[in-house]
C-alpha cells in the first residue's frame, strides 16, 4: 500500500511514518496547467514530491471539488468544481484530458459515470446535466429538483436509469436515453434524501431518509418492507463488488453491514475513528473498504472490521479547517483520488 500523506495548505509539509515508508514532501516543481473556456481561465498547479506514488493539485480561485469519480476504465478522472464546469483530468498524472464540460451553473452535487463509460452525470441545483465525455457534448439538461441542490446521483447497473436525491426531500428517477422522468417523485421521507445505490442486479434502489435506509422496487415502485435494521442516521450508501453486503456510514464515524436481502445487520457496527464519514467505496473486487473523513481517509475490511494499514492520506485536522469532501478510489483499485475544502485534490496510488 502506499504511504500516507498530509495535507495542510498551500505549502508542503512532513508526512506521517507510514508502514511502507516515510514520505518527505520537497520543494518541487510547479506545473501550471491553464485550462481555457470561453472567457473562464482555470488554472491549476501540481506540486511533484519525492513519492512518486502521490500527486497533489491545488484548483486555483480557492474552488474545491466538492465530487471525484473515476471512469470505468481507470483513466480519467471527473471533478465537479463549485462554480466552474465539470473537469476531467488523467486519473494517473492530474493533467487535463479536455476542455470542461459546460452547461451547468453550479456542481455542488455530485458526478457520475455510466456503468461503460460513456456518459458522465452532474447535479447541481436543481438541474442535471448528462455529457458525452469523449466529446464533451451536453447529452441532455434534466430541470431535476425544485428549488435545492441535487445531493446524490447513481445510475443502474445496466446504465438505462439515473437516480437523483435532493434537499427537496424527494427520490427522482430518468430514463437516460430520453432524459424523461419515470413515474412520480418519491417523498415524505421527513429529511433530505442524501445517498442513493442500487443493488448489482438493479431490481432494488437503497436510499438514506428521515426514516432510515429504505429498499425500493424498481420494478413495482414500491417500498419493500420497513428500513434496514438499526439504520437511522445512516448518511451514505456503498454495495460491496459481490453485492452480498449493503455498508453505511454516519456523521459519527461508524460503518454497518447489512444483508441487503433481509434488512438485518451483519456483524456489529465499528468505529472507524473518524469524526464523519463523508464517502465510501470499493474496488471492483475485494472486501477492502475505502473509507473518508472529515480529517482523513484510510482501508477497512468489512470482514474482520480491522484497519487495513494506516491511513492513506490526512489533514491536519479541525485546527486547520481543512475537511475532505469526496474519495474515490479506482475500479482496479490501484489509485484514491481525495479533495479538500482547501482546493486539494490528491491522487494516491496503491501500488506495492
Amino acid at each position: 500500500m502506499s504511504s500516507a500523506a498530509t495535507l495542510s495548505g498551500p505549502e508542503p509539509s512532513t508526512s506521517p511514518l507510514t508502514a511502507r515508508r516515510r514520505t518527505r514532501w520537497i520543494v518541487g516543481i510547479l506545473l501550471a496547467v491553464v485550462l481555457v473556456v470561453a472567457a473562464v481561465v482555470t488554472v491549476v498547479v501540481v506540486t511533484v514530491v519525492d513519492d512518486p506514488d502521490v500527486i497533489s493539485l491545488r484548483i486555483a480561485d480557492q474552488n474545491s471539488a466538492y465530487s471525484v469519480a473515476i471512469s470505468p476504465d481507470n483513466r480519467t478522472l471527473a471533478l465537479g468544481i463549485g462554480n466552474t464546469p465539470v473537469e476531467l483530468w488523467d486519473a494517473t498524472t492530474g493533467t487535463s484530458r479536455r476542455t470542461p464540460l459546460t452547461g451547468l451553473d453550479n456542481v455542488g452535487g455530485e458526478v457520475e459515470f455510466s456503468p461503460d463509460g460513456t456518459i458522465i452525470a452532474a447535479g447541481g441545483v436543481r438541474t442535471i446535466m448528462l455529457w458525452d465525455p469523449r466529446t464533451g457534448d451536453p447529452i441532455h439538461r434534466i430541470p431535476g429538483h425544485a428549488e435545492y441542490a441535487i445531493t446524490d446521483l447513481a445510475f443502474s447497473p445496466d446504465g438505462r436509469i439515473l437516480a437523483s436525491a435532493g434537499y427537496d426531500q424527494t427520490l427522482r428517477l430518468w430514463d437516460v436515453r430520453t432524459g424523461a422522468a419515470i413515474g412520480t417523485p418519491l417523498s415524505g421521507h421527513g429529511a433530505i434524501v442524501g445517498s442513493v445505490t442500487f443493488s448489482p442486479d438493479g431490481r432494488t434502489l437503497y436510499y438514506t431518509s428521515g426514516q432510515g435506509v429504505v429498499r425500493y422496487d424498481t420494478a413495482t415502485r414500491r417500498q419493500l418492507g420497513a428500513p434496514l435494521q438499526d439504520s437511522d442516521g445512516v448518511t451514505t450508501l456503498v454495495f460491496s463488488p459481490d453485492g452480498s453486503v449493503l455498508v453505511g456510514g454516519d456523521n459519527d464515524g461508524v460503518l454497518r453491514r447489512w444483508d441487503p436481502v433481509t434488512g438485518l445487520l451483519r456483524g456489529e457496527p465499528f468505529d472507524t475513528k473518524t469524526e464523519a464519514v463523508v464517502a465510501l467505496a470499493f474496488p471492483a473486487k475485494g472486501d477492502v473498504i475505502a473509507v473518508a473523513g472529515y480529517f482523513k481517509v484510510g482501508l477497512w475490511d468489512i470482514g474482520t472490521a480491522e484497519q487495513v494499514g494506516d491511513d492513506i492520506t490526512r489533514t491536519e485536522g479541525p485546527e486547520d479547517e481543512e475537511e475532505y469532501h469526496s474519495m474515490a478510489i479506482s475500479p482496479d483499485g490501484r489509485r484514491i483520488v481525495a479533495s479538500t475544502s482547501r482546493s486539494v485534490v490528491q491522487i494516491v496510488s496503491l501500488e506495492d
